[in-house]
């Protein structure tokens, strides 16, 4: 073999490794175009700054036409669009994951710290779920596009439970369409297509805030009729951003916060995606707790998770492989339980790969005059479809607080998950009439929306609250006990409570008159289960002076239980009530990790189906 022979193998050896080598980003330095992309989705509640307006400063450049023509990036991984030689995936054949047991059942998705990746001699562990992330530089094969083969990376998912889920690149930039990921509509319909859980990221330029704006309504424009299982991530580390800012931890930190509040505030969930060194050098942390990090440290610095529980997402090489992708992928872990990672997820629960709440299931109307939208929040447009109070919809699936609801009549669309309620809600009063002529008896029935009488109910309605007998008819003439409340009703059927307080400060005892238990300051509400002589028994067992009280009536707000069902832990040792406060009347002691189950809530307290109380913030 002569030498010039030799040197063109060599070439084109080094052009399909550096080919197959993953980009994150590699996108485009920004470019000025003829005029913003006006196909913008709406902004909401956009941020106050003290800090003038900043101007665009850099410099223009004609518009791309394709983008094969992209600027290389430079950033921690790129130097002049060249991955860094540490973190370079090796020029050899492609690495085997191994085959592991199958995708964990919906019982424990994602709750037992057990996944790992293994590429070459490196094992990287710590990771509840596994994933890659993906952009147009995936899937290309001797310097020509070939796009993923996504039954192949389907079959890795459900068949060998090689990984859990994948992150895809949106696009690049300002919001103008030559900045769109070109592969972005391809991969993101196959996700959906094949049921793999997904989340996006768009790879920043921003410079000031102007473009941080730019570069959100860029990402919603993408997003529209499509709802990530994970979140729409902020991609924070092209150096340009250091240059333009002066490495201001504070500017950087405002870019950050435009596109996580603006993603949020259209109805999607929203993190920020950095190396470490850019989260502890330039990007301060403590002002997106509401968001997700994703942090990413390569081969070299650790082989196990150990960065604190700051981050949900830890991107730990770039040399993964999976079944139908050419080439190298980056690989990540969830290093925190699926529990705790939802907080920051668009859905409640992974809809392709657990069941979705409230699936094929009947809801009413409770209000006329709800907005109906294209897609789960308050970003996307209304339908324009009419809603009256008792409409009855079927409910197909819930995504990020919405429903999405068809009508008798075939129309589709989302709502406030708020703005339905289950047949068996109570919906208000009827006078109906049973018998004829002399036998004819006139009452006020209870009505839940499906239309059945609603039969011992205390239920609250345009601003009070009513109860039902056992027959359905408004009770007007007499009380009724829940939990240590004692309900009379007016003639109108409105429920109100004799309620105490302090006239003064007074000591409150075990027993009348004995047993001090501490002191109840003066004005202090409380309720009086029952009298012996002088002395008062409260709701909580101890006893107060009875001349120390003064007797108010009141009309009671109380909430409705929210219409909920879920089987959780307790965290700790917890004292369980008859009622949600600690006024009420004291119940058994569970323990921690003990199992129960809620059947609904008020306020910050959780009822069990025990028919007892408990705070919210002790379960797990």
């Amino acid at each position: 073999m002569n030498s010039r022979i030799l040197k063109i193998l060599i070439s084109l050896t080094l052009t399909a490794c550096l080919m197959a080598t993953p980009a994150f980003g590699m996108p485009s330095a920004e470019a000025e175009s003829d005029g913003e992309n006006t196909d913008e989705v709406l902004q909401l509640n956009e941020e106050a700054s003290t800090e003038p307006e900043e101007t665009e400063t850099f410099i223009s450049e004609p518009e791309e036409t394709s983008q094969d023509v992209e600027v290389k990036a430079e950033s921690w991984r790129y130097e002049e669009g060249e991955v860094l030689s540490e973190f370079s995936a090796p020029c050899e054949t492609e690495v085997a994951l191994p085959e592991e047991v199958a995708v964990m059942g919906s019982a424990d998705y994602g709750e037992t710290a057990n996944k790992k990746w293994t590429v070459g001699s490196n094992t990287f562990s710590g990771g509840y779920l596994k994933g890659i992330d993906v952009s147009v530089w995936q899937g290309r094969s001797s310097g020509l596009r070939s796009k993923i083969d996504w039954a192949k990376v389907r079959s890795d998912v459900k068949d060998k439970g090689v990984y859990d889920f994948v992150i895809i690149r949106c696009g690049y930039g300002k919001n103008t369409t030559s900045r769109d990921d070109s592969e972005f509509s391809y991969n993101v319909s196959n996700c959906e297509k094949y049921g793999i859980p997904y989340g996006v990221y768009l790879y920043s330029y921003a410079q000031n805030k102007t473009e941080a704006k730019s570069e959100a309504a860029h990402a919603l424009r993408l997003l529209k009729g499509h709802y990530p299982d994970f979140p729409v991530y902020y991609d924070l580390e092209d150096s340009s951003i250091l240059r333009a800012t002066g490495s201001s931890k504070s500017r950087i930190t405002d870019f950050a916060k435009i596109f996580c509040s603006r993603l949020d505030n259209n109805g999607y969930r929203a993190g920020i995606y950095a190396s470490l060194s850019w989260f502890n050098s330039y990007i301060d942390k403590s002002r997106l707790t509401a968001y997700d990090l994703w942090v990413a440290q390569w081969p070299g610095k650790t082989q196990k998770y150990g960065n604190g529980s700051a981050y949900s997402l830890w991107q730990c090489s770039s040399s993964g492989s999976v079944s139908g992708i050419y080439g190298k992928v980056d690989i990540n872990l969830m290093v925190r339980p699926y529990s705790k990672m939802k907080a920051f997820m668009t859905y409640d629960s992974l809809p392709r790969t657990l069941a979705v709440k409230d699936a094929d299931c009947i809801r009413y109307a409770n209000t006329g005059g709800i907005t109906v939208r294209e897609g789960p929040g308050k970003g996307f447009r209304p339908t324009g479809l009419k809603v009256s109070k008792r409409d009855r919809f079927h409910v197909s699936r819930t995504a990020n607080g919405y429903s999405e609801i068809t009508d008798e009549n075939g129309n589709t669309g989302w709502v406030a998950g708020s703005f339905l309620v289950s047949p068996g809600t109570p919906w208000g009063f009827e006078k109906i009439t049973e018998g004829e002529g002399e036998d004819a008896v006139t009452k006020t029935v209870l009505r839940s929306y499906s239309g059945a009488i609603l039969k011992n109910r205390i239920v609250k309605l345009s601003g009070y609250v009513y109860g039902s007998d056992a027959a359905g008819a408004r009770i007007t003439d007499r009380g009724k006990w829940v939990g240590c409340k004692y309900y009379k009703f007016d003639a109108k059927g409105r429920a109100f409570i004799n309620k105490s307080k302090t006239t003064e400060k007074v000591t409150a005892y075990a027993k009348a008159g004995s047993g001090s238990k501490g002191t109840m300051k003066k004005g202090q509400y409380f309720f009086v289960l029952k009298k012996s002589g002088s002395w008062s028994r409260m709701a909580n067992g101890l006893w107060v002076k009875t001349a120390s009280t003064k007797k108010t009536v009141i009309y009671p707000i109380i909430k409705p239980n929210a219409d909920t069902r879920y089987t959780t832990t307790m965290k700790e040792r917890t004292r369980s009530y008859s009622g949600p406060s600690t006024s009420y009347i004291k119940k058994q002691i569970l323990d921690k990790n003990r199992k129960v189950t809620v059947v609904g809530t008020y306020g910050n307290w959780a009822k069990l189906t025990t028919e007892t109380w408990v705070p919210k913030s002790r379960l797990k």
